[in-house]
């Protein structure tokens, strides 16, 4: 009988847990020399940043500006040709 492999999904932001993990972190990257290390070794810090405020790594403001720079709302983005849905919003 084939023996299946079974993974799972890593994410060093997780073992990041106090500002010195995250130094010593950064720090491993510089070493290695590797720009695209570091910015990854950026990017897991500022994910750890997130989890330890419990806060979402992006505001729903960012987001929209990613998709349409020019919407102030969810209905104002500019979703491109009609993809067959709706999107109708809430105020709390």
């Amino acid at each position: 009988m084939k023996r299946t492999e079974q993974w799972s999904r890593f994410d060093a932001a997780d073992d990041l847990a106090t500002e010195a993990d995250m130094v010593a972190y950064l720090q491993a990257a510089l070493e290695d020399g590797d720009p695209a290390l570091l910015t990854a070794a950026f990017d897991d810090v500022e994910r750890a940043r997130a989890k330890l405020r419990c806060q979402p790594l992006y505001t729903l403001e960012e987001l929209l500006a990613q998709c349409d720079p020019n919407a102030a709302s969810l209905g104002e983005v500019d979703w491109g040709p009609d993809i067959g849905a709706e999107i109708t919003t809430q105020s709390r």
